[in-house]
């Protein structure tokens, strides 16, 4: 080898290392609280301050009211074509909406990173804000791209926890990205191993997985991702039993390699195994909804079909806080924020219907008892079966207790 063939390797190798990407641009380090503003709604208390840890808190108290909290700084931004921003923070206090604002020279358009149920870590997390949940939130400007802002704010908006707290913020990073890959076909190859999903080289970001098993199933299987296909890490372990077509929520993942491996030899393959981006599916609903499209209509509830179906209170006088749901289709929400259980039969033949196969073969009623009392019933009346769900409630506004039951009949003249 010459010299000067060393030296062109050389100089390939300072290239190659002038296109990689930039490291994060430190937009605060959070060292000088002075630098934040506090500010906040009527009756709520609002204050900024360093902690001697090197982090600036923002402290707040809601007291017995509804409002917000704010930390602002002024700061001219001019963000590139493709980024992200991630924000390092921990704090204590109850579950409340924490918003990340960008605002603009005007003042008067908002972009935001908006979380409605935000429980603060106690130890310092890394929040990765991505490009696209960055949402223009509110203002007159005909041009929603967020391209340059003259304001930072952090929020803390009261929810369901209210009360007091406070979140430490100890670094903001802006990271400057490669544009997106163009759309690529990815390829789905079964082997001996399991099903694997590959992206033609390209980091794939994805919020879930969309699959269907290709026979029954006994063992355990483990949802993987790559970004080499050598190095795997672990996403979810799924348990033995499931059949059918499979969904999973794997929030703000990113890999260039998926695969689901079986366990023993036999195990059934992962079939029409697909990868569901964040415009595909934005929230965990989304999934449901697309699991539902490929299930028999009456295994999941009505509103995931797009169909909007009435409810009627069920609770004791004044306790309507702690009223339970009786809906047309039989379907019962104990509490606000609970389960609900749906009602489903399993005909002589092995059959599980529902309130789909009702509406198609039968027919369903609402009633009162004795048509005026406030216990509601909802009754369906199939070839195969007839049901009937009645609800009431029993004592105090503060001890509300639930009360169903379901009668069900055979109209045929053989046992099933």
């Amino acid at each position: 080898m010459t010299p000067w063939t060393v030296l062109l390797v050389i100089l390939g190798m300072v290239a190659g290392a002038a296109v990689a990407a930039p490291p994060p641009q430190l937009i605060d380090d959070f060292h000088d609280a002075s630098r934040w503003v506090a500010s906040a709604s009527d009756q709520v208390q609002a204050r900024v301050a360093a902690d001697g840890r090197g982090a600036t808190c923002l402290h707040y108290d809601f007291g017995r009211v509804s409002g917000y909290a704010v930390a602002r700084r002024t700061l001219a931004l001019d963000l590139p074509a493709h980024y992200a921003f991630t924000l390092r923070l921990r704090g204590t206090g109850p579950a409340n909406a924490f918003q990340l604002k960008l605002v603009d020279a005007s003042g008067d358009n908002v972009w935001w990173r908006n979380w409605p149920d935000f429980t603060p870590p106690v130890r310092s997390t890394d929040f990765k804000i991505r490009q696209r949940q960055i949402e223009f939130a509110w203002g007159p400007s005909t041009d929603k791209v967020l391209k340059r802002a003259a304001a930072l704010e952090l929020v803390v908006a009261s929810g369901r926890g209210g009360g007091a707290g406070q979140l430490c913020f100890e670094r903001l990073l802006l990271q400057t990205l490669e544009a997106p890959p163009a759309t690529v076909t990815p390829s789905l190859v079964h082997g001996a191993g399991g099903s694997s999903l590959s992206f033609g080289g390209a980091l794939q970001e994805f919020n879930g997985l969309l699959w269907r098993w290709s026979g029954p199933r006994r063992g355990t299987a483990l949802v993987q991702a790559s970004d080499d296909g050598r190095h795997w890490r672990n996403l979810h372990r799924l348990p033995p039993g499931q059949r059918g077509w499979q969904a999973l929520w794997l929030p703000e993942q990113a890999a260039r390699h998926i695969r689901i491996t079986g366990a023993g030899p036999g195990h059934p393959l992962a079939l029409e195994l697909v990868a569901r981006s964040a415009a595909d599916w934005p929230d965990r609903n989304a999934m449901l909804q697309a699991l539902a499209a490929q299930a028999p209509r009456s295994h999941h509830p009505r509103a995931l079909h797009g169909e909007q179906n009435y409810w009627t209170l069920v609770g004791v006088d004044g306790g309507g806080a702690s009223a339970a749901l009786l809906s047309e289709d039989g379907a019962i929400e104990p509490r606000r924020g609970g389960p609900s259980l749906e009602p489903l039969v399993i005909d002589g033949q092995g059959r599980t219907l529902g309130w789909a196969e009702v509406q198609a073969d039968g027919r369903s009623s609402t009633t009162l008892r004795q048509g005026h009392l406030p216990l509601p019933s909802v009754s369906w009346a199939h070839p195969a079966f007839g049901l009937v769900v009645e609800a009431g409630a029993e004592g105090s506004r503060s001890q509300a207790q639930l009360i169903a039951r379901y009668t069900l009949h055979n109209p045929l003249a053989t046992p099933q």
